[in-house]
């Protein structure tokens, strides 16, 4: 007995795949809402906001970054950025009204051309003044910085709102 060529086989294979696929109907992209927060109880998407920031004597401002800014829970998430640039400014974790310490989950980093300064190890109090669903403002205040072996001291004020 012969064994069946390949052809013979893959052939009937493929015209079903090609039948098949020419019955699905073309997936069309889904319209979702851009989320508010106005109306979610605790959950705040912020698209406008700043930071400034001190770095030893660099000063330097940025908007929010194109990242996802939220704020759920008393778990914050900001990015702030200038696009091109190594500049930035990430909070990232648990942070309620009052003083904040950064450590294990809520940590702080600065980005600059050069380098990316982080604390997570009580490095740096963040000071947050105002958090819900229609806004975060708040200042930091950091004495241990690293980055790359280097060590820095920084400071400034954040914002964002819906």
């Amino acid at each position: 007995m012969r064994a069946p060529r390949w052809d013979a086989l893959v052939r009937p294979l493929l015209v079903l795949v090609v039948v098949l696929c020419a019955c699905r109907p073309e997936p069309q992209p889904l319209d979702l809402p851009r989320p508010s927060g106005v109306g979610t109880p605790g959950l705040g998407f912020f698209h406008e906001g700043g930071a400034t920031i001190r770095l030893g004597p660099e000063r330097f401002e940025l908007g929010l970054s194109g990242a996802p800014s939220t704020y759920a829970a008393g778990m914050l998430s900001l990015s702030y950025g200038e696009l091109g640039s190594g500049r930035s400014l990430n909070i990232t974790g648990p942070a309620r009204e009052g003083e904040n310490r950064t450590g294990p989950n809520l940590s702080l980093s600065i980005g600059t051309d050069e380098r990316t300064y982080e604390a997570r190890d009580g490095g740096c109090v963040i000071l947050v003044e105002r958090a819900g669903p229609r806004g975060v403002d708040g200042s930091f205040r950091c004495r241990r910085l690293a980055g790359d072996g280097v060590r820095a001291r920084a400071s400034g004020t954040f914002r964002a709102s819906a």
